[in-house]
């Protein structure tokens, strides 16, 4: 079987399903191991209104990311939900498809984790203005930065060590007999996720590009699409190779 259908399934649950309060309403969502450690993102998703039933199209209200470590000696937290960024397929989407199901759509995630954090749940409450439909057939999938372990632990400091560390990040350091070794461009991306955990959380949909909004607005959803394609040297890249892509079914 090809790897791009080892991926997850996200149940959007109507407030009738009797599963809709109940355990099983989580969703598996990213799975990957980082800083020697196993973990896994799980989230739910409630509708903005629970009496309505949602066939094709579910409006969202509120969701929940959580976090669980499963073996490894370093607990990863986490630090932020960033935003949704919702785009058409490009090429490498393809391989997704399936026919008479799949939108074209990608609905991103993205979110912030820290090593050596304890945040392990984090609920987001849409304003009125932030409209997130999602859709039956949608690619739902989830990309992961990595903020640095706190300079309390780590030594770094701005653009340099200002202490003796008591444990590398290894994401973005490494030792040279005395020497602490801060990799290339660490600040520049460390200074895009600051910027984006302050601009608080952002619903980008970049099919509706030419709809009207507000000058704020525009430059918020510009700032997050921008920001958010910022990957470090060396990061794998293939969609297809990650536990990180999830079909999704309304119930």
């Amino acid at each position: 079987m090809a790897h791009e259908n080892h991926r997850f399934n996200l149940l959007l649950r109507n407030g009738t399903h009797p599963t809709y309060n109940g355990p099983a309403s989580l969703n598996p969502i990213f799975s990957q191991q980082s800083h020697a450690t196993h973990y896994a993102l799980f989230a739910k998703f409630e509708p903005r209104d629970t009496a309505k039933t949602h066939k094709q199209n579910f409006d969202v209200g509120q969701f929940t990311v959580s976090i669980q470590n499963y073996t490894g000696c370093v607990t990863m937290g986490l630090s932020s939900v960033i935003g949704i960024n919702i785009s058409n397929y490009d090429e490498e989407k393809e391989a997704f498809h399936v026919d008479g199901f799949s939108t074209g759509r990608v609905v991103e995630l993205v979110v912030c984790l820290q090593p050596m954090h304890d945040n392990f749940e984090e609920t987001v409450t849409l304003k009125p203005k932030q409209q997130l439909q999602l859709e039956q057939g949608d690619l739902f999938e989830v990309r992961v930065l990595s903020k640095l372990i706190d300079g309390s632990f780590s030594g770094a400091g701005r653009n340099r060590m200002e202490r003796t560390p008591l444990i590398l990040d290894d994401k973005y350091m490494y030792r040279d007999g005395e020497e602490i070794v801060l990799e290339e461009d660490i600040w520049k991306d460390l200074s895009t996720i600051k910027i984006l955990e302050r601009s608080g959380f952002v619903v980008n949909d970049e099919t509706k590009k030419n709809e009207k909004q507000d000058a704020k607005e525009a430059i918020d959803k510009e700032n997050f699409s921008t920001l958010v394609k910022v990957r470090r040297t060396g990061e794998r890249t293939d969609p297809m190779c990650k536990m990180k892509s999830s079909d999704i079914y309304i119930i």
